[in-house]
């Protein structure tokens, strides 16, 4: 076995944490779905038209509630096709988008001139509040901070424009369909979160030639796509794993100022 190059684990743990979160979601997600299948064929074996449950009130007290078998059933029903997903994918993709912001952070804070890059479409990115400033105890807290609002507003921001920065900052390439797989998966987290799930023509347009219905239809959600999502998710974090150790594995980044150097 070869020599570790000098950056290996700097890469190396948030990917690892990353991919190993990444699957916790995804079996978690189907033991539970097992678990409430289990219950919801016991609950349709057994008599009764209502059951009682405890549940919490402001007082900080709980107290019990009766709530009807069918309506019991039904919401199983729902969460084992639906909900359980749509909770699961939107902690994958917020897991997925940590894991780019660490890496991000790490090559900004190495080379710090990239935070002159543009980020397409904002007109703002250049500006520093001077409250920012004020508030900085020392530079590497100015950093920090300019770092992270710099991030967040590309994660706002259009998959191509999300896209085009991480590559900018890492200075390498993501396939095409990594890209437009991913898109697609993000555009359906952004319409579960602020939609509903019901598709529009911001969901269309972020999607593009992988938008799965129109525009008016409630975005599916079954085992197959969030398995793909998981696919889809861990393709991103280790093609962006192994393109910072093609680029960045053996160099110093106390001497390294030039972002396209690479140790000899």
């Amino acid at each position: 076995m070869g020599k570790k190059q000098r950056n290996y684990m700097t890469f190396r743990r948030p990917r690892t944490r990353a991919v190993r979160a990444l699957n916790n979601i995804y079996v978690v997600t189907t033991l539970t779905i097992n678990a409430l299948t289990d219950v919801k064929n016991q609950l349709r074996s057994e008599k009764g038209a209502k059951l009682n449950f405890e549940v919490p009130v402001v007082s900080g007290e709980r107290i019990v509630v009766p709530r009807q078998r069918t309506k019991i059933l039904q919401l199983l029903d729902n969460a084992i096709a639906r909900d359980l997903y749509r909770q699961s994918l939107i902690t994958a993709v917020a897991t997925t988008e940590d894991y780019l912001t660490q890496i991000l952070t790490i090559i900004l804070r190495w080379f710090p001139h990239k935070l002159k890059l543009a980020v397409t479409g904002s007109q703002t990115e250049r500006k520093i509040d001077l409250d920012l400033v004020l508030e900085a105890q020392k530079m590497d807290d100015l950093f920090a901070r300019i770092i992270e609002r710099r991030l967040i507003s590309v994660f706002y921001g259009s998959p191509q424009r999300y896209f085009d920065y991480i590559q900018s900052v890492l200075a390498f390439e993501l396939s095409d369909e990594v890209k437009i797989s991913y898109a697609e998966v993000k555009a359906t987290r952004d319409l579960l979160v602020h939609n509903s799930g019901i598709v529009n023509q911001v969901y269309l347009k972020k999607a593009g030639s992988r938008a799965r219905v129109p525009e008016g239809e409630t975005i599916p959600l079954d085992d197959q796509y969030f398995s793909e999502s998981i696919r889809c998710m861990k393709r991103v974090v280790t093609k962006v794993y192994s393109g910072c150790l093609d680029k960045y594995g053996d160099i110093n980044p106390t001497q390294a100022t030039n972002p396209e150097q690479k140790a000899a």
